[in-house]
This record gives C-alpha cells, structure tokens and sequence, in this order.
C-alpha cells in the first residue's frame, strides 16, 4: 500500500466555533492512523490520534 493520506473535509462545531478535520494515512511503522486536529491562529491542534477501525482501514484501502 502507497503510503497516502486522505484528509476528510471538516466539519464546523457549532458549540466550540472551530472546524475539526480528520486525516487517515500510515505511520512510518506501517500502522494506520485517524487523526483529528483543527487550526487556531495558524497552528495546528491535534484533538486525538487512534488506529483506523476496520471499517476505515477499508475504505481507505478501497480508495473511498
């Protein structure tokens, strides 16, 4: 597998005022990972960071 990252379009929480964006791609240990950030004055912010789910390791693997 290419090692490629896909970034899902954000999506605007009403509650914080922010836009929170998903990445998927693999780390240097071959591991895929899901990571959420958002951008405040120009820095990114990592919210969280986990292993792909089944479900998500699919659809990337199927280019979704």
């Amino acid at each position: 597998m290419e090692n490629v990252f896909v970034i899902v379009p954000a999506k605007l929480l009403d509650s914080v005022g922010e836009f929170r964006f998903l990445t998927i791609g693999q780390s240097k240990s071959q591991k895929l990972l899901v990571i959420s950030h958002t951008e405040r004055e120009n820095e990114i912010r990592l919210i969280s960071a986990r292993l792909a789910s089944k479900q998500e390791r699919k659809n990337y693997e199927s280019g979704v």
